[in-house]
């Protein structure tokens, strides 16, 4: 535990400040929790810039904002690269494969017209359906477009 900290210590100006040479080094989990507070999205939000990691590449990733806004954090090519190995392997579960046809609902009001949704939906073989604009005025053809599409997978 205290390796991690001192990485993110050396790495970071957020945990630099946050673990002054009082509070450091730790003896326990439980003194870590009573010392230190969890980290909020308010927390983050504010600190975002500070807490970033300048000695490896990271992507800007984007939170779906299910509970609230959405926000944005960094992540590194490592951890992207093991998103996208588990995902490949829990699709093989099913004998789905990454690039097949598929369906996500969705239940979080977005712009589906944006140029940049729109390339990720084709780049992903995927529609998107926005649950909460669901209607009995838009079913049918929704049912209709689904039924073309063909998807693997929803």
């Amino acid at each position: 535990m205290n390796d991690l900290i001192e990485t993110a210590r050396i790495k970071t100006n957020f945990y630099k400040d946050r673990f002054d040479n009082k509070s450091y080094p730790l003896t326990s989990a439980e003194q870590l929790l009573k010392k230190h507070p969890r980290l909020s999205k308010k927390l983050i939000k504010a600190n975002s810039k500070s807490m970033l990691n300048h000695t490896i590449f990271s992507f800007r990733h984007e939170t779906s904002g299910s509970t609230g806004m959405p926000m944005s954090i960094h992540v590194s090519k490592f951890a992207s690269a093991d998103r996208l190995a588990r995902l490949i392997r829990f699709l093989s579960w099913w004998n789905v494969k990454i690039y097949d046809r598929n369906v996500l609902l969705w239940g979080v009001k977005r712009s589906d017209n944006s140029i940049w949704n729109k390339f990720k939906n084709w780049s992903r073989n995927r529609i998107t359906i926005d649950t909460l604009s669901l209607s009995d005025s838009n079913i049918h053809e929704l049912y209709s477009n689904l039924l073309k599409f063909k998807p693997v997978y929803i």
